[in-house]
Formats: structure tokens, C-alpha cells, sequence
């Protein structure tokens, strides 16, 4: 039977955080201190999401557009992409992060095809209005995280996921198969839940569909 592999975007797909990177360069102050209250616990995902763009102001193409040329892919993802579709698998890109950004930069690779369940974000010369896709509270965490999304396509398959951060926490946990990086292998290491190792998608190409897939 088919597997569902779940990707997440940001500092996974993408070597670095589009939304980080973003929130840094036009409105740094506001990202620090939400962040600060993440890591606290003091407010949850959605609400640090809504605080960091709210500040941002401009033309909202602009801004996409320099945050599209600056993203650069991880190593040997559409090669990852196309082998599993090979072998019958669907991949799903399941991010916190922004369609508007996310769209442009799977077709520069070629992967305009991908489904991708997102948010998205509109930038006003008032601020960054950030449109939330639609989730129910999980009853694992008590928020709308992306393990209701992976659960509702799982459909009886066994699920992969592939994640870097604090988004990926729950829906990891909630996968069969987990390749993790970054703060996101840290929080299964405390959890004592497993996990592969990864920096770039040849790994995990070779790993999840074997060395002869390509």
C-alpha cells in the first residue's frame, strides 16, 4: 500500500525559515519578543504567527517576491519528490507557513504539482494580515496543529513525516516514520521518541525508498 509522506516547508524543503527570515529583516523587534513567548508558552503558535507579521508593512508583492529570490531548496528534493511518486507515494507539503511564498518556489523547481496545506498572508501598507487555514484544536496539544491535517489524510496508510521545528512537534509524534532536524530532533530526543537524522533530501530519499531509488 501507498504511503502518505508529510513535508514541512520551512528550514525543511527550505534551508532557511522564510517566516523567520522575513519577521528579521522588516520587523525584527516584534519577532523577538513573540518568539520569546512561543518558547515560554505564553501564547500559543497561531497567536506568535498573527504578533510577528502584524507589524510588517509594504507592498505585499515586493515583500513575497524578495522573500521568494532569497529561499533556496534543500539538496535533492525534487529528485526525493519524484522517486516516491514513483513508487506510488503522495506527498503532501504541510506548512505554517505562507502559500503566497510557498507556491512560487516549488514551480521555480519544478513541483508546482505539490499539494500544499498552508496559511497564507496579505502585507498592507497597515500590516501583515495572516489568513489561518481552518483546524480543529487537537486534543493532544489544545491547538490547531498540523496532526488533524495528517490525520485526515492518512486513510489508513502508514504516514512518513519530515520536519525541523516546533509546528512538527505533534504531527511527528503522530507519524509512523520521522526525519527530523534541528529543534525538531531535540524535542524527540526529550521525548525518547525516534527518529532519522538529516540535512539534505538525498538521506532521506535513500533511506525511506532505498539506495536504488531515483
Amino acid at each position: 500500500m501507498s504511503r502518505l509522506i508529510v513535508v514541512d516547508f520551512d528550514g525543511t524543503i527550505t534551508e532557511r525559515d522564510t517566516l523567520d527570515e522575513m519577521c528579521r529583516i522588516y520587523a525584527p523587534e516584534a519577532w523577538a519578543a513573540a518568539e520569546n513567548d512561543l518558547q515560554t508558552r505564553t501564547m500559543t503558535l497561531r497567536e506568535v504567527i498573527a504578533a510577528e507579521f502584524a507589524p510588517i508593512r509594504g507592498d505585499h508583492d515586493t515583500i513575497v517576491a524578495e522573500t521568494v529570490d532569497r529561499a533556496r531548496v534543500r539538496a535533492g528534493f525534487a529528485e526525493f519528490v519524484h522517486a516516491a511518486e514513483d513508487a506510488g507515494d503522495r506527498v503532501v507539503v504541510v506548512s505554517s507557513g505562507f502559500e503566497s511564498v510557498i507556491r512560487p518556489i516549488l514551480e521555480r523547481e519544478g513541483l508546482d504539482h505539490l499539494e500544499v496545506v498552508a496559511h497564507d498572508v496579505r502585507f498592507t501598507p497597515e500590516g501583515g494580515i495572516v489568513d489561518f487555514r481552518h483546524g480543529e484544536p487537537c486534543p493532544v496539544c489544545g491547538e490547531e496543529c498540523k496532526r488533524s491535517v495528517v490525520d485526515s489524510m492518512r486513510d489508513g496508510r502508514e504516514v512518513a513525516y519530515i520536519g525541523d521545528g516546533y509546528s512538527d512537534r505533534c504531527a511527528a509524534q503522530a507519524a509512523d516514520i520521522r526525519f527530523a532536524r534541528r529543534s525538531l530532533a531535540s524535542y524527540l530526543d526529550g521525548e525518547g521518541v525516534g527518529y532519522s537524522s538529516f540535512d539534505d533530501f538525498t538521506t532521506v530519499r535513500e533511506e525511506l525508498l532505498g539506495p536504488g531509488a531515483a
